[in-house]
């Protein structure tokens, strides 16, 4: 996601000069929106309300001071999540519940085709996006039929539930160190390249200290 931020803002940034026949070339410091980068996360996995992720946690050269940088803000929008948020954006909290029902129906056993038509039917019977269900349920229902890809999706799954485990097994060991700090637990949370958690798995049983393995590691928070 942060690179992928890098890449849009990039094109925006490209745009606004553009438009504004800004010089790029001048002396002059050129006046900038200042940027947010806002992800709404309702995928499967267990993750906190809120979290960041950098682009300098993908750099190969981890004891160097990167000259770039992208931070995703990342805020979870599943059911149960960002209570505040939800009840203060409505369009929010019924999106979240159609993903949300999808993925039940999907975990009943239910085929994709019949888990998103008994989705919409359950948010029309209980006002969700109903208006907009209503008028579009089968553009609705052809858009997500076209982009799910079920062995894709059960591949995806098996080896995210690969490295999470890893992970989950990284933050163990570590707790029998000491107490791990947040955003430490979160940067190992969200590793999904197996090798770099096996070698992680290898510190963290040989850390004397969490210090220790930060360092070992190369591990930039």
């Amino acid at each position: 996601m942060p690179l992928r931020g890098v890449f849009y803002f990039s094109r925006l940034y490209e745009s606004y000069v553009k438009t504004r026949n800004l010089n790029i070339y001048s002396s002059a410091v050129l006046p900038l929106p200042t940027p947010r980068y806002i992800v709404f996360y309702n995928g499967p996995t267990t993750q906190p309300d809120r979290y960041e992720l950098r682009l300098s946690d993908s750099f190969t050269a981890k004891d160097e001071i990167p000259c770039l940088e992208c931070i995703a803000t990342v805020i979870n929008i599943n059911t149960g999540h960002n209570q505040e948020l939800m009840e203060n954006c409505r369009k929010l909290y019924e999106y979240s519940y159609f993903v949300g029902k999808i993925r039940d129906f999907l975990n009943k056993g239910l085929p994709i085709d019949s888990a998103v038509n008994a989705t919409i039917r359950d948010c029309i019977n209980n006002d969700i996006l109903a208006k907009f269900l209503t008028k579009h349920q089968a553009e609705v229902s052809e858009m997500i039929l076209s982009e799910y890809d079920e062995a894709l999706h059960i591949s995806s799954e098996k080896q995210l539930s690969k490295t999470e485990g890893k992970a989950e097994a990284v933050l163990d060991l570590l707790a029998d160190v000491d107490k791990i700090p947040n955003n430490l637990s979160r940067r190992i949370m969200s590793e999904q390249n197996p090798d770099t958690l096996r070698s992680w798995l290898k510190y963290a049983a040989k850390a004397a200290s969490i210090s220790d393995f930060i360092l070992k590691t190369g591990i930039i928070l």
